[in-house]
């Protein structure tokens, strides 16, 4: 499945498609069903798939709350967003998020010189990642 993946960018301007591939490969992911996760975990928050859809694909209930905490959802605040996949205990949207930060500050994806707001973003992935990372079993 590819979401309409191609037709976003993220922030450093490069298709989210690439970025998910990238999370979906990380080490710390062992199996196919966390891998599939962590390749659909912008689908909610960048694209018109339903969960229904991903029902239809045979993702289960609790794959879809897994893909749910992965979603920060406008009204939220970044920090509350971290803090909710965490208190979660949901050890899959732990590691996934782990993952899709490693990614968010891996340098080599800004094709640019870095702006004030990458920059700012950063910071707050490098906090979340503290934050995450005392939380991985």
């Amino acid at each position: 499945m590819k979401p309409k993946y191609d037709l976003i960018k993220d922030k450093s301007g490069v298709s989210i498609n690439e970025h998910c591939i990238r999370v979906s490969k990380n080490k710390r992911l062992k199996d196919d069903k966390i891998r599939l996760l962590a390749y659909l975990h912008e689908v909610f928050e960048d694209t018109d798939v339903s969960e229904d859809d991903l029902y239809t694909l045979g993702l289960t209930r609790m794959d879809v709350d897994t893909l749910k905490l992965l979603t920060r959802y406008k009204v939220m605040t970044y920090r509350n967003y971290i803090r909710k996949i965490i208190d979660s205990g949901d050890m899959d949207a732990i590691i996934i998020k782990a993952s899709d930060l490693e990614d968010n500050m891996d340098m080599t994806r800004y094709n640019r010189n870095l702006t004030t707001r990458d920059k700012s973003l950063l910071k707050r992935y490098k906090i979340a990642y503290h934050l995450i990372r005392i939380n991985l079993k």
